[in-house]
């Protein structure tokens, strides 16, 4: 249905349309389909980028055509590319799409998931909502951090051209992924749902 309403250009509100592309490089293609997970994600970066989502709205005029309630959720949006980015290039062996020299978003708050969660009406929130939304948003902030990361990282060692890293490259990025190290979950009365999304997050950091 969603590649349908793509491929027809029906979508009409364009933070709806990249939520949705991203979504689309989740889904399961033939390994000789071109519309994989690289496609898709590479149009979602495309949409961002046209649309000024990778610059602070106090610096760019094209991102100040969004009102400010919603610029929570287009941080979100462009660090989901971000993220996207970093993990199928490392899987890919292809070079990132995202130069980080030319984003100034800022990270997401986990508070801004939180509020936006509020804004559910409250019989949805209890029936699809996990309880331990605080947390996970969280978790889901560190492994945007460990993204963020992994893109500097594979922009520096991995360059065809430019200089060889040095010892201070490797030192900063190895600090860097210090810092994102994820918090231990204590596995008694932690539920199913916490424990495997930690775990996650931890191969992730690994």
């Amino acid at each position: 249905m969603l590649q349908c309403l793509y491929d027809l250009d029906r979508g009409t509100d364009k933070l709806v349309l990249i939520q949705s592309v991203i979504l689309m490089g989740f889904w399961y293609t033939d390994p000789q389909d071109h519309t994989g997970a690289w496609y898709w994600i590479g149009i979602a970066i495309t949409l961002s980028q046209a649309l000024g989502l990778h610059r602070s709205p106090q610096l760019n005029g094209r991102n100040q055509r969004f009102q400010e309630p919603l610029q929570p959720l287009i941080r979100r949006i462009w660090w989901s590319c971000v993220v996207r980015d970093g993990w199928l290039s490392l899987a890919k062996g292809r070079p990132m799409r995202i130069h980080h020299d030319d984003c100034d978003v800022p990270l997401p708050g986990y508070v801004d998931i939180l509020n936006n969660l509020e804004t559910i009406p409250i019989e949805t929130r209890e029936k699809f909502i996990p309880t331990e939304s605080e947390t996970l948003a969280k978790m889901w902030i560190n492994l945007v951090k460990i993204s963020a990361t992994l893109g500097k990282i594979l922009r520096i060692h991995y360059r065809v051209n430019g200089p060889k890293p040095t010892v201070e490259d490797v030192d900063t990025s190895t600090e860097e992924l210090r810092y994102c190290r994820p918090q231990e979950v204590q596995t008694c009365n932690t539920s199913d749902l916490l424990l495997l999304h930690a775990y996650h997050v931890e191969l992730f950091y690994e």
